[in-house]
């Protein structure tokens, strides 16, 4: 996979079925030994709430992602 590959599939979505949803990180990025974590907001674009909020954790193996998962903490209504 390409290290610009991640970045392409995001942009896919908020291209696609997430129009209209901003991305916004919610706080730091944390990485330790194989695991990587970072919170985020989705919010209709210019709104400061009423969006949906996740998180993706990822597998590092040899400097590269290996599993990735995306997990809804506050799904859409």
């Amino acid at each position: 996979m390409a290290h610009d590959a991640p970045n392409t599939k995001a942009q896919q979505l908020l291209d696609g079925p997430l129009a209209g949803l901003a991305f916004v990180k919610k706080g730091a990025v944390y990485v330790t030994i194989g695991l990587g974590y970072m919170a985020f907001d989705l919010l209709p674009d210019g709104e400061d709430a009423g969006g949906l909020s996740g998180f993706d954790a990822a597998v590092i193996k040899d400097h590269r992602i290996s599993e990735l998962w995306t997990v809804l903490s506050k799904p859409p209504a």
